[in-house]
């Protein structure tokens, strides 16, 4: 391989290294937009009375049970 090729070779991969983080910037910015920072968007959070069902459920180990309360 020649100088030449080389700095051709390190241009290229300059380039391609570029445009990669250009579209992972574009990505960031769209998910950002939408709302999607790795997580769901809750537009209707659970009351407390589902929250205390659920964890009894998860605990007791029987789905749909909730306790006497």
């Amino acid at each position: 391989m020649t100088g030449t090729d080389s700095i051709t070779a390190l241009r290229k991969a300059r380039r391609q290294e570029q445009l990669v983080s250009k579209r992972l910037l574009r990505e960031d910015i769209t998910a950002e937009e939408l709302g999607q920072d790795g997580a769901k968007v809750v537009l209707d959070p659970l009351s407390e009375e589902e929250v205390k069902s659920m964890t009894f459920s998860v605990v007791v180990g029987v789905p749909g049970v909730s306790p006497s309360l």
